[in-house]
């Protein structure tokens, strides 16, 4: 999934999330059993080659913090607290995570916007 991108960090949730969403898609039909299998396979092969990014006491803090300030679901406010912890440039679709995001300063991609191109992915990285 990632494989064009010279680097990718990910928070440690990340993997979880990606591998429940694709979980969620193949019990409601909406990919068939085999692109699951794919998918999934490609994330274990993308995850060895991501920085990965793992919760400490001090983003749990932090991230309560920004959970509260900024009303973010328990995810988001991990997320948005490791990136911007690790100074990494910070990939979102969802508009409320985005605009947190845009609100704490961070460098974001959006890869559903039409302009985001492989190479912006590394940007401030």
């Amino acid at each position: 999934m990632f494989a064009h991108h010279r680097l990718v960090a990910s928070a440690s949730l990340g993997v979880i999330e990606v591998t429940a969403t694709l979980a969620r898609k193949g019990k409601g039909r909406e990919i068939d059993p085999s692109m699951l299998d794919n998918k999934l396979r490609e994330l274990d092969e993308d995850w060895t080659r991501f920085i990965q990014v793992h919760m400490t006491m001090d983003v749990v803090d932090m991230a309560r913090q920004v959970a509260q300030e900024l009303a973010l679901r328990g995810a988001d406010a991990i997320h948005l607290e490791e990136d911007e912890s690790a100074h990494l440039t910070f990939v979102a679709s969802d508009r409320e995570l985005k605009d947190a995001a845009e609100a704490s300063h961070l460098t974001l991609i959006d890869p559903e916007d039409q302009e985001a191109s492989p190479s912006s992915l590394t940007e401030n990285v």
